[in-house]
């Protein structure tokens, strides 16, 4: 069972959430009775203050729906923490896979893609998106920057020819894509954001999604943190 959780509480959960790498596994499970989540085996009441939200402002779940929390289990014993819709009493549920986020009930949909964050996040998602874009020409004048767009995540990165200054200036010639498949498109919510070690890439089309881009968490029961 699935448990309801209003806008309203989440952005107190936000207010007070502590701060990067000082929740501990033992804080997170130490009630033996409590509601579980079922992969990472955390309890619900306590994995939901784990959650490190980027510092823009929530965005509003689905029409008709409400936020849960929900999980995903990564690779190398870690799990991804989120804020999903909750509509009709079933939850949003990302499956990871190859580097990838599916839906699982829409499997040959790709909305996240996961890459190693190393040396560095913006050294590697600039390597990445670079080896994606067939003019070398073109690859060469790609950089990495933020991408300014309000109803994206605070911290959202976007790949890019020009600073936002000089696209800016030629925003009225009309929508605008640049640098490869993992790069601007101004005509979907196309970003990256740097979680922890990962770079994750998300490639959302038009609609609202329905899970929180920028409550996404990386949770490590082996070293009892979280970021």
């Amino acid at each position: 069972m699935y448990k309801h959780i209003t806008l309203a509480a989440w952005l107190v959960l936000a207010a007070c959430q502590p701060a990067p790498h000082s929740n501990t596994a033992s804080t997170a499970s130490d009630a033996p009775d409590c509601a579980k989540l079922p992969e990472s085996g955390l309890c619900y009441n306590k994995a939901i203050y784990l959650l490190q939200f980027d510092s823009g402002s929530r965005p509003n779940a689905p029409d008709g729906c409400t936020w849960t929390l929900n999980e995903t289990a990564l690779p190398q014993g870690e799990y991804l923490l989120y804020l999903a819709a909750l509509c009709d009493n079933k939850a949003t549920k990302l499956d990871y896979g190859n580097g990838t986020l599916r839906y699982r009930d829409f499997p040959d949909s790709t909305p996240v893609t996961i890459i190693p964050a190393t040396p560095d996040g913006h050294t590697a998602i600039l390597d990445y998106a670079k080896a994606k874009i067939t003019d070398p020409k073109e690859a060469a004048r790609c950089k990495v920057r933020r991408a300014a767009i309000d109803s994206f995540p605070a911290d959202a990165l976007e790949v890019d020819e020009m600073t936002i200054g000089e696209s800016e200036k030629i925003a009225t010639e009309g929508i605008r894509t640049a640098c490869g498949p993992f790069g601007l498109d101004q005509d979907s919510q196309r970003y990256w954001r740097i979680i922890s070690d990962h770079a994750l890439f998300f490639d959302l089309g038009q609609d609202s999604a329905p899970f929180d881009p920028g409550s996404l968490t990386i949770y490590r029961p082996q070293t009892a943190s979280s970021s």
